[in-house]
């Protein structure tokens, strides 16, 4: 039983988060990010309407053309909405973020595995 909770929560943690779209227009983050860390996001949209922006609770950061990459640093619960040229929202997406602190478990789990098995 503990097995099968154990594969459902990581099914949760890792699926990918639903996304909003315009047609022709949308973001690529990463499936997992980790707060307060820089990851980047892709921008695909129709040329001729760009320049466009990125915009999450904690900043912006405009697009210059489609397929550009930008250093975006999110917290738990923050949303990306990218406004194209002409103020209308094309696209959103929410990215699952965990908490810093959770890249230091498999190193750990590692460490506790050894120990306990003495190897």
């Amino acid at each position: 039983m503990r097995g099968l909770v154990l594969s459902a929560w990581f099914l949760v943690m890792l699926a990918p988060a639903a996304a909003d779209a315009d047609p022709g227009w949308s973001l690529e983050p990463p499936t997992i990010m980790l707060a307060g860390v820089p990851a980047d996001v892709v921008v695909h949209g129709p040329a001729d309407r760009f320049p466009a922006v990125l915009a999450w609770p904690g900043g912006q950061v405009p697009v210059e053309r489609p397929g550009e990459a930008v250093a975006v640093t999110l917290a738990r619960g923050d949303r990306l909405q990218l406004v194209a040229a002409d103020g209308r929202l094309v696209a959103g997406a929410q990215p699952r973020v965990l908490p810093g602190w959770s890249a230091v478990m498999p190193p750990l789990l590692a460490i506790v595995l050894a120990l306990i098995t003495r190897q």
